[in-house]
């Protein structure tokens, strides 16, 4: 039976995996700045981050290598990256420091899904049904618009508000789970409504990521040492579960193992 883990990125840049329980295992070289902003987990069990090489655009992406034996390999230039997320075709979807949404392939080349040259989106995500959504640059009162992918005639569709995100991360029925300027936590179908997954009160959670397996995960606003608190949404308590201390990271992937 499948359990749910994820990859995280800390304060320091180390890559590590978490469990649910506790405990986890450095997948980086200890102590050394490796990766920043953003990680996702491909189809394939790879696991995918920004590095902190530089790149114009953001900063080169790389891979784990089969087996996670803590070694890597990267996209070659002149991909470059903010955010990123992977469908289930394996085509990394990413947004660069100019806001620009790029679909690249593992091995290199690929094209751009935005407007060449606007400031066009902050956050991305794709879901194991071919979804991608985007938060945009547009704004609502409580975040960013989001907006979904339309394939067939390369646009994209703006969901109407009250719905809105600054990050977004979906799962594989194509449910949209979301953070808002807020810090609140809201899941949100595509057709539009939702439920929040947050408790009232201050901000809740900075970033956010769905598993193969449909588990939530989110970076909380609860200080530690290395970053914040890791938290697994428990559905049928309707409860966040923190990972026990140490473990504490600035970004989040849900996998399954």
């Amino acid at each position: 039976m499948s359990s749910p883990y994820c990859w995280t990125i800390n304060s320091v840049g180390e890559v590590w995996t978490l469990n649910p329980g506790g405990g986890g295992q450095l997948m980086s070289p200890a102590g050394e700045d490796f990766a920043m902003s953003d990680i996702a987990m491909g189809p394939d069990g790879t696991a995918w981050a920004i590095s902190t090489m530089a790149q114009k655009g953001g900063a080169l992406i790389i891979g784990s290598d089969p087996g996670h034996y803590g070694t890597w390999h990267k996209i070659p230039p002149p991909a470059a990256a903010d955010r990123l997320s992977v469908g289930p075709d394996g085509t990394i979807w990413t947004v660069n420091v100019f806001g620009e949404v790029w679909a690249l392939n593992p091995g290199g080349g690929g094209y751009i899904a935005s407007p060449p040259g606007v400031d066009f989106a902050l956050d991305i995500g794709a879901g194991a049904d071919g979804s991608v959504w985007i938060a945009s640059t547009d704004t609502y009162t409580d975040g960013n618009v989001l907006k979904r992918w339309n394939p067939n005639n390369n646009s994209w569709t703006a969901l109407p508000e009250p719905a809105s995100a600054t990050r977004v991360a979906i799962n594989p029925k194509g449910i949209l789970f979301t953070v808002n300027s807020k810090g609140e936590v809201w899941l949100i179908y595509p057709q539009g409504g939702g439920a929040l997954l947050s408790p009232p009160g201050p901000p809740f959670a900075q970033d956010i990521s769905v598993g193969a397996d449909g588990s939530v995960w989110i970076i909380s606003n609860q200080g530690r040492p290395g970053g914040d608190a890791v938290m697994l949404w428990s559905g049928a308590n309707q409860i966040w579960n923190a990972v026990p201390k140490p473990a504490a990271a600035v970004a989040v992937a849900g996998a399954v193992k």
